[in-house]
């Protein structure tokens, strides 16, 4: 029959949706109340591949919906917009008798070839006051109308029945008139030869009869002309018979359809449908949440990998701390002039390899002063090192021998002076001795070596981080702080 141009009322509520009968894309969803009936319109304009659909002139269209109890609705359109392009739906107690969602499609017919679009999101909003008046139950406009169709078909056939017994009955009585013809005219040529003064009856007579012949060809023209009628009404009721037997034997495959592309669905979607093997891994679900891993592991590792850098650097040399900055190497401040800090660890500016081997360095000079001078650590230190004086020592006792025993020596952190074969030492000049030397570097490398546990026992923490996120801007664009690391908010 095709669909027909359909304009809605001032007092419907329209819903808009969207269906494509190529893609499956995500359309906005319609929100409706449980119990909601005939006041609400769905408008569902109609697309293939992206591009507008139009109707054809000779196509029916049906919205095919399964409830959450498994029952459905199979109902025809109310009609299209003058364009073709929009299908108008009422949306039926029954359609919205359960609260939550449903997708129901948009189903166009032409002849016995059926094309289905994507589904709709309809979400079915509780009503706060439940009603047990009516249950549930199936509904199948689309299927009715062919049956009722089938009917008025059969209808159609029994009146083209009666016409044909009339038109029988007709015929009957036109043969009746036309042998009365006939008897009347034998009777007049009679009476011409019997009577002259019959001849004006007979003329009449035959007159009588020859508008009784009319009438009878006339009857035998309409008894032919009603037996074709009725011949093309049984053939049309034939036809429609045949056409209600094909839509009832199409709702029942396409219910069984339906059912198999829920399964199917299910199955291709989530799995856990016994549809087909392996979809337990082969589903949209697994395949996302893999997915999604993926991307979760490598936002990890480029996390890890900024925390890592920042924390390597305060370690290593200190002055690791970063602030809030615009990408072009510029600080963002507060209003009262503050730099907004994102990454500092305490501590670290005499925390760190570069403090500790610079003291290392300090530390060696000073012994290497106090041992032989020339290192510009101290004033004096060319006259004041133990070199200087073990020379020295040397000296006086070759010059002089055993006229020692005469004087005394003391270093300058001595208070008394010594006879004899004095033996100086660095203690003794106020220098550092080897073994001081020593146990300061043991000293030194047993910091080092905790400072190196410290940063691995930071590392193995940071290893345990498992949620964070960027600070971003408008955009999506990551901020970073003013010499390029990225900016983490996370604990």
């Amino acid at each position: 029959m095709g669909v027909s141009i359909y304009t809605p009322d001032s007092t419907k509520i329209l819903h808009t949706a969207y269906a494509d009968f190529v893609s499956r894309q995500i359309s906005r969803k319609v929100h409706v109340v449980q119990y909601d009936d005939g006041l609400p319109i769905l408008a569902v304009k109609l697309f293939s591949d992206g591009q507008p659909y139009t109707i054809p002139s000779n196509a029916d269209i049906n919205i095919k919906l399964r409830k959450p109890d498994g029952k459905f609705v199979y109902n025809p359109a109310l009609g299209c917009d003058s364009t073709r392009r929009i299908v108008y739906f009422e949306i039926t107690y029954q359609m919205v008798v359960l609260s939550g969602e449903v997708s129901p499609i948009v189903e166009v017919v032409i002849g016995t070839s059926v094309s289905a679009s994507s589904s709709i999101g309809i979400i079915i909003d509780r009503n706060p006051i439940s009603s047990s008046m009516i249950s549930s139950t199936s509904e199948w406009k689309t299927i009715k109308s062919s049956i009722e169709y089938a009917k008025e078909s059969l209808d159609a056939a029994a009146k083209a029945s009666a016409s044909r017994s009339a038109a029988a009955i007709s015929e009957s009585n036109a043969l009746s008139y036309r042998n009365a013809a006939q008897t009347a005219a034998t009777n007049a040529s009679n009476s011409a030869s019997s009577a002259a003064t019959s001849e004006t009856n007979a003329a009449k007579s035959a007159s009588n009869a020859k508008v009784s012949e009319t009438n009878a060809k006339t009857s035998e023209i309409n008894a032919s002309n009603s037996a074709s009628s009725a011949s093309i009404s049984e053939t049309n009721a034939k036809i429609s018979e045949d056409n209600a037997a094909n839509s009832e034997n199409i709702a029942r495959v396409k219910a069984v359809e339906s059912k198999d592309y829920s399964i199917a669905s299910k199955s291709y979607a989530v799995g856990d449908a016994g549809y087909r093997a392996g979809e337990n891994t082969d589903n949209a679900k697994f395949y996302s949440e893999q997915s999604k891993g993926s991307m979760y592991s490598a936002k990890t590792s480029e996390y890890n990998s900024d925390i890592y850098s920042l924390l390597a650097k305060s370690y290593a040399v200190g002055d690791s701390t970063a602030v809030l900055g615009d990408g072009d190497g510029n600080e963002i401040v507060t209003s009262d002039g503050f730099a907004i800090e994102i990454f500092s660890r305490e501590g670290e500016d005499t925390d760190n390899a570069k403090f500790y081997s610079e003291q290392a360095a300090k530390y060696s000079k000073a012994a290497e002063s106090y041992a032989i001078g020339d290192t510009d650590y101290r004033e004096n230190e060319s006259v004041d090192n133990a070199k200087y004086y073990y020379q020295l020592s040397k000296e006086i006792s070759e010059r002089l021998g055993g006229a020692l025993l005469l004087s005394g020596v003391k270093g300058d952190a001595e208070t008394e002076y010594r006879t004899g074969y004095v033996n100086i030492t660095p203690e003794n000049i106020g220098a550092y001795d080897k073994d001081s030397i020593d146990q300061m570097m043991d000293t030194l490398m047993a910091t080092l070596g905790k400072t190196i546990n410290s940063l691995t026992a930071k590392i193995e923490e940071l290893e345990e981080l498992s949620a964070y996120s960027y600070l971003v801007d408008s955009e999506g664009n990551k901020f970073v702080t003013s010499d390029g690391y990225k900016i983490i908010l996370a604990n």
